[in-house]
């Protein structure tokens, strides 16, 4: 009977000691619970709330503003031309895809001299000449100091030898350092002229592009048709002309001298 109540003391403090190392671990646990339930508490309150689209609803992207037609203010669009240029100054610009675009044709601009306006603008592409340097068969060119016959060049506008001048203000002025240019192409009858700053930059440009070997490069500007030209009429019979008298001299007589 003594050692019944011996083993029971003794096994009563290890009793006493497991109860309260359940007690401690049960709450850790359940400090560690509560900490993650309040850390995730958190983060759904910290999470941005983003309305769910309807299954056919569509992004539709923001469409630029162009500048208006008149404006001088240069639009940011570039949804025009994909391909880049390899040469570009204020009146003209090729590019990689063989074509010659004649800025400010169809239009005059005053200022176009002053303002370098990329060719992917859409109001610069659209009052521009389109020309394919493969269809070039001659190239004029001339000193822009040579260009004082208004017959053959202008500011702006058509001329008697069949070439339509695109804007170039000070074309006609004797200070004017650029190089004047007409194509000459086969797919329309009115040539296309217009100032080029570096010339030898823009040949070099468009034989790289499809010029062809055959087109030559002529100095001066083209003549105006021979119908256009005035030509004095020439009689070609001289038998039909009728012939002058020659003046008749009065005879003095020896016999009738004058009185002195």
């Amino acid at each position: 009977m003594e050692v019944v109540q011996n083993s029971s003391a003794s096994n009563f403090p290890k009793s006493v000691m497991n109860v309260i190392r359940r007690a401690l671990s049960f709450r850790s646990k359940r400090s560690s619970q509560d900490s993650t339930e309040s850390s995730a508490e958190a983060f759904f309150e910290m999470q941005r709330v983003v309305p769910a689209l309807p299954a056919t609803a569509k992004k539709t992207p923001k469409k630029r503003i162009n500048s208006l037609p008149n404006s001088e203010v240069a639009s940011t669009s570039a949804s025009c031309s994909n391909s880049p240029s390899v040469y570009e100054d204020p009146f003209v610009a090729v590019t990689a895809d063989g074509t010659i675009y004649v800025k400010h044709y169809y239009n005059y601009h005053n200022k176009a001299e002053f303002h370098l306006e990329n060719i992917r603008i859409p109001q610069v592409k659209r009052n521009s000449r389109v020309i394919k340097a493969k269809d070039v068969v001659k190239v004029y060119y001339a000193e822009g100091q040579s260009c004082k016959d208004e017959f053959l060049c202008k500011s702006w506008g058509c001329c008697i030898n069949n070439v339509w001048w695109a804007s170039h203000l000070n074309r006609m002025e004797g200070g004017n350092t650029y190089t004047n240019v007409v194509l000459i192409d086969d797919s329309s009858s009115m040539y296309a002229g217009f100032s080029v700053i570096n010339i030898d930059a823009f040949a070099e440009s468009i034989q790289c592009v499809g010029l062809p070997k055959d087109a030559p490069f002529q100095s001066g500007l083209p003549s105006p048709p021979i119908s256009m030209l005035k030509i004095p009429y020439i009689d070609e019979d001289e038998d039909d002309v009728p012939k002058k008298r020659k003046p008749r001299h009065k005879h003095v007589s020896s016999s009738n001298p004058q009185r002195e």
